[in-house]
């Protein structure tokens, strides 16, 4: 059953209704999960303060605080990117894809590169919000990301 809250619609496994969360992309994480009763106001003071004292990301925190499920943080961000989620485990991913990046930098970068569409590279990412690291792939095999 799914469940509106505050004009957002949230599926049992988390997953937010898309076209709703669309219309509000452009606000903060935590904005968007208190929009959704997801976490107070509270909720969200306590894990930016626990974020200025000791680093590290605000969906990351809420999480280990027991606040939010991790599916709604990936949920939300994945709105907020405009990158849709993807579930590695029911990808099958062509070898030569994974070849196209070095285990190093796909580690390092949290990148994964899953199809190759003609020239365009499709990579999953753990972090949607920052930016593709730049020379990632040689200039020989020039791909457009996406």
């Amino acid at each position: 059953m799914n469940v509106m809250k505050n004009g957002l619609v949230f599926t049992p496994d988390g997953v937010a209704d898309r076209a709703a969360l669309r219309r509000v992309s452009s606000r903060k994480l935590g904005e968007l999960l208190i929009a959704g009763n997801l976490i107070t106001a509270e909720d969200l003071d306590q894990a930016l303060e626990i974020q200025g004292k000791e680093g590290g990301r605000l969906g990351e925190i809420l999480v280990k605080q027991g606040k939010v499920q991790p599916e709604n943080i990936l949920s939300v961000i994945s709105v907020q990117s405009n990158v849709p989620m993807v579930d590695l485990k029911d990808q099958k991913i062509d070898p030569s894809v994974i070849s196209l990046l070095t285990e190093e930098i796909a580690r390092k970068s949290t990148i994964l590169p899953i199809e190759l569409k003609e020239d365009v590279l499709v990579m999953a990412m753990a972090y949607p919000m920052m930016s593709a690291p730049s020379g990632i792939l040689p200039r020989a095999r020039e791909k457009v990301f996406r």
